[in-house]
């Protein structure tokens, strides 16, 4: 990996700045796990997803599910394939327990990760075989935890995220407009770096297999 603080090749993250994934997203990664595998681990039924872009998503059919108290965002899940990972889409701003579960079904016997943001909570879980190897919060990646909190410093470092407690003099500096910029755009490209995590715009707009959920 290099060393360098600039984003590797194929990091474009910056479509997460987009307005539209500004009040809720959770991005999932699960190796060697295909889309159909996914959905159903979100607890939806993959034979009525269909192949819909995002502009189309809407059109997708729902599955009944109880207590899906979806009270902003979308009511969709989008999932795909890139490379040897496959990930999950979703905007319909549920609760993180919901999102951790999923994470934790994915990674028995592999490996996954779990990027959540919901208004103003942010955070990234990387598991292994069911359990959390490192967590941080974009924004305060010095405050880790799990059972190797580590795991993935130096390439933490390279992605230009902070993994020391700020000193004072940083703190004072907070607002000159040096850090402006979504902090989840360097934790992104640091997974990138780690494990090779890539996912376009393009991607992301695309056919991805759709299905909607729909309160009981």
């Amino acid at each position: 990996m290099s060393e360098d603080n600039g984003p590797p090749d194929g990091a474009d993250w910056d479509w997460v700045t987009d307005p539209e994934f500004g009040l809720a997203l959770c991005l999932i990664f699960a190796r060697g796990a295909t889309p159909q595998r996914i959905i159903e681990a979100f607890g939806l039924d993959p034979a009525v997803a269909q192949l819909l872009p995002e502009s189309r998503a809407h059109e997708a059919p729902a599955c009944i599910v109880p207590d899906a108290d979806i009270t902003m965002g979308q009511s969709w899940v989008r999932a795909g394939q890139a490379g040897e990972w496959g990930f999950a889409i979703d905007q319909s701003a549920l609760n993180a327990e919901y999102y951790d579960e999923v994470a934790c079904d994915l990674s028995q016997g592999s490996e996954a990760v779990e990027i959540f943001r919901a208004m103003e909570l942010t955070g990234v879980e990387y598991l292994a075989d069911g359990s959390v190897v490192t967590s941080f919060e974009p924004g305060a990646e010095w405050d880790r935890a799990g059972s190797r909190p580590d795991q993935f410093l130096p390439e933490m470092r390279a992605a230009g995220l902070a993994t020391e407690v700020p000193g004072e003099a940083d703190f004072a500096g907070a607002g000159d407009g040096s850090g402006d910029g979504d902090p989840l755009v360097p934790a992104l490209t640091m997974l990138t770096r780690a494990l090779g995590i890539r996912l376009s715009a393009e991607e992301v707009r695309g056919p991805l297999l759709t299905v909607q959920r729909r309160p009981a």
